[in-house]
């Protein structure tokens, strides 16, 4: 640390005042032995000149004892005071130091402080683009991903899936980019059972997409699927017949989301915290479908999916909070919008943290 102190300094502000004593003294006794030499070792210039350099060291010496100093290394030694207490790798402290050179009438050391701090602002500035540019393609390149494959239809498993890995994988990156700072034990537990609700929330609304728009009438009131006693028997006889239909396997994945609402239902009597919203709907939305409705239930899978929504932007929100009380980067969530039949609403979340519905 103390080399490196040195060889800034030493490159910015040039010798300290022992450096400069000493390489004048030695510049002297080179000059007074090569007169010696040339002079056969005999008494004469060399020998005086020697003389004169160890008397002025002592002369020096003295000087400082009785209160009088070289205006140069006055002027060197009043360098190293300012420059002694600034970390010339912290930002903070070289602007400070610039400060108080400027204060004590040395612009010199100033302006030389303060082109060190522009040095290390560019390379902070410089890797907090590369960084950003990283984590932008890792997040687009993965948003990709959970696109397509809610494109193709991918189960509920497939998209915890990817929204697993991607998390992992943009949190290892972060991690790398900036440091190994990362939240205590004791919130770690926390934030992954968090992670892990927001992982499933976005699996069950993804999986609603499909049927939602099924049951939503066009401009003549016609939907791509009708319920009825009749009807749903026939998808079940096709599918399990393996002559399925477009209606057939949409209709297939309604009945896996209200499953999945019945499993949550089981899991909440078993004393698995559950949203309360997320738990009324889905009690809704099992009546509806056992009633053979299509209306009603294309209404209480609506009010299911909002719920969802809305519970997953609210963990999303205790997430945020707590990696922003402990000064770890957040994840950048964003919020989750809700499509409404034909009145878009998008959830967002207020300041003090309350989640609401609002028309697009």
């Amino acid at each position: 640390m103390a080399q490196q102190f040195d060889g800034i300094v030493g490159g910015l502000f040039g010798a300290s005042p022992e450096a400069l004593n000493i390489a004048r003294e030695q510049q002297m006794l080179d000059f007074a032995s090569k007169v010696a030499t040339a002079e056969g070792q005999q008494p004469g210039l060399g020998s005086v000149l020697g003389a004169n350099v160890m008397g002025a060291r002592g002369i020096r010496e003295l000087g400082g004892v009785f209160g009088v100093q070289d205006p140069l290394m006055q002027r060197v030694s009043e360098q190293q005071q300012l420059l002694s207490g600034v970390d010339f790798t912290d930002l903070e402290s070289l602007t400070k130091g610039a400060q108080q050179a400027t204060a004590s009438g040395r612009p010199d050391i100033a302006d030389a402080l303060a082109k060190r701090a522009l040095e290390i602002r560019t390379k902070v500035d410089e890797r907090q683009a590369t960084r950003d540019t990283q984590l932008l393609i890792a997040r687009e390149r993965i948003q990709g991903q959970l696109d397509a494959a809610i494109q193709r239809g991918a189960d509920q498993k497939e998209i915890a899936r990817i929204m697993t890995e991607g998390r992992r994988e943009l949190a290892a990156l972060t991690a790398s980019l900036k440091g190994p700072k990362v939240l205590p034990a004791s919130l770690q537990k926390e934030e992954g059972k968090d992670l892990e609700t927001i992982d499933s929330y976005v699996a069950q609304r993804s999986a609603l997409d499909s049927s939602i728009r099924a049951l939503t009438p066009n401009e003549k009131g016609v939907r791509s699927l009708e319920l009825g006693p009749l009807k749903n028997a026939e998808y079940l006889a096709r599918n399990a017949a393996g002559n399925s239909t477009p209606e057939s396997r949409t209709f297939e994945a309604l009945k896996s989301a209200v499953d999945t609402a019945v499993n949550l239902q089981v899991s909440a009597e078993k004393g698995v915290q559950t949203d309360a919203d997320v738990k009324r709907f889905a009690q809704a939305l099992i009546a509806a479908y056992g009633r053979n409705d299509s209306q009603a239930t294309f209404e209480a899978l609506k009010r299911y999916q909002n719920a969802i929504i809305a519970a997953e932007n609210r963990t999303k929100t205790r997430v945020e909070s707590r990696r922003k009380s402990q000064g770890i980067d957040e994840y950048g969530f964003g919020t989750s919008e809700t499509p409404s039949g034909d009145k878009k609403t998008k959830t967002i979340t207020l300041k003090n943290g309350t989640v609401v519905t609002v028309e697009d």
